[in-house]
């Protein structure tokens, strides 16, 4: 059927979301349960947190794409309208004159990745990489254990540690600011022999310091005092809040000002409403895409002010959790109603040379990122909304 352009993007999109729910419910539902020195759960429930932000991604990134290719069908909307009941002729005519006065490299091989994010999705989900990957996870570790250290030499109460000089220090910084993929794989090095990742950073960093002569002195008080957990709660804390300042929000800001933008330029053609699936009211499309765009604004804002504080504790985290669970259920909301507009001829799906909607129908054009955006954000929640629940739970 060539004739037809199946709204694939949405589809698409209301797939992956779909996923990422899923993902995140398990996640926001395991983190607040600790256990007592069996802080291995936690680290592992943790490391799973990307796959849960990254089906997120994924959707926004298809909804945003299946957005571009909208194009709004007045002559479907009129013609859905002029056979509604008669009992709705006045209301309908109403809405037509208001618009007649009114127009306006970390690759990894796609044929062997396990899971998707790494394989078919890694083009949209690397920009995650840096921060939620295990050498975004190393990284911030040896950040925090060097500002420790930095930290106890500015204590004049622990003199076995004096005052840096600044050649020192701008020594320690240059290994936080030029810390490499072949740093953390010589990381990993040092853990398969001590099968301890946080004592491996500690090695490391020995390592690395140990041909300076006055850091060297010092070296056995970079983790003084420090549990595995002091490290682990501020490197993750850090990897989170960096993921979604530096990705999650932008993308979603992108997401809905294309929606906002949609609105804006519909705000007066008419639409009839559907409720239980049935002819309603008259309404305007610029209306109903305006509702999504505020709904999802603000559920971006709380999402933001929790992000912005100091991700202090698991409970934080949990929150964080849950925040990002009602911005993909909005999301999952928009894909479906796009998906409904597109099979009722509402709006049309803009072709690209090359691309194929079916394998057996080569007229229909699917709306596959919508699809895909949906069922990636049910990975994503049911990943999110364990972290939901299990952090709350402190060990003892």
């Amino acid at each position: 059927m060539p004739h037809n352009v199946n709204p694939i993007d949405f589809e698409n999109t209301e797939g992956n979301l779909g996923v990422a729910n899923g993902n995140l419910q398990h996640l926001s539902t395991k983190l607040p349960i600790s256990r007592l020195q069996r802080d291995l759960t936690d680290s592992t429930a943790l490391r799973n947190m990307g796959v849960g932000l990254g089906h997120s991604l994924i959707p926004y990134r298809n909804a945003l794409q299946g957005i571009t290719k909208l194009q709004v069908n007045e002559a479907a909307l009129t013609e859905d309208l002029n056979q509604t009941l008669e009992v709705l002729a006045e209301p309908i005519q109403t809405v037509k004159t208001m618009s007649a006065n009114n127009s306006c490299d970390l690759v990894l091989s796609s044929l062997t990745a396990v899971c998707p994010l790494d394989g078919r999705y890694w083009d949209k989900f690397k920009v995650l990489a840096p921060f939620m990957s295990e050498y975004g996870l190393i990284r911030f570790r040896v950040l925090v254990e060097i500002e420790w250290l930095l930290k106890l030499s500015e204590v004049p109460e622990i003199p076995e540690v004096p005052d840096f000089s600044p050649g020192a220090k701008s020594f320690l910084h240059d290994l936080i600011d030029g810390f490499s993929l072949d740093d953390a794989m010589e990381v990993k090095e040092i853990e398969r022999v001590t099968n301890n990742d946080v004592k491996a950073v500690e090695y490391f960093l020995k390592q690395r310091c140990q041909s300076h002569e006055e850091i060297s002195k010092v070296l056995e008080f970079s983790h003084f005092e420090c549990t595995s957990e002091d490290i682990n709660n501020l490197a993750h804390a850090l990897t989170l809040k960096e993921a979604i300042s530096s990705v999650i929000l932008r993308v979603m800001d992108e997401l809905i000002t294309a929606i906002t933008s949609i609105a804006t330029k519909t705000a007066h053609v008419p639409m009839l409403s559907h409720t239980h699936g049935q002819p309603a009211t008259p309404t305007t499309l610029g209306k109903e895409m305006a509702n999504f765009s505020y709904r999802l604004y603000t559920a971006r804002q709380k999402i933001s002010q929790i992000a912005q504080i100091e991700i202090e504790s698991l409970d934080d985290m949990a929150k964080l959790s849950k925040s990002i669970i009602r911005f993909n259920t909005i999301l999952i909301n928009f894909n479906r109603d796009i998906w409904d507009y597109i099979s009722l001829r509402y709006f049309k799906q803009i072709t690209k040379a090359g691309e194929i909607g079916s394998s057996t129908m080569p007229h229909k054009v699917n709306p596959i990122d919508f699809e895909n955006s949906e069922g990636n954000l049910g990975v994503a929640n049911g990943s999110l909304s364990y972290f939901s629940t299990k952090p709350p739970i402190p060990p003892w």
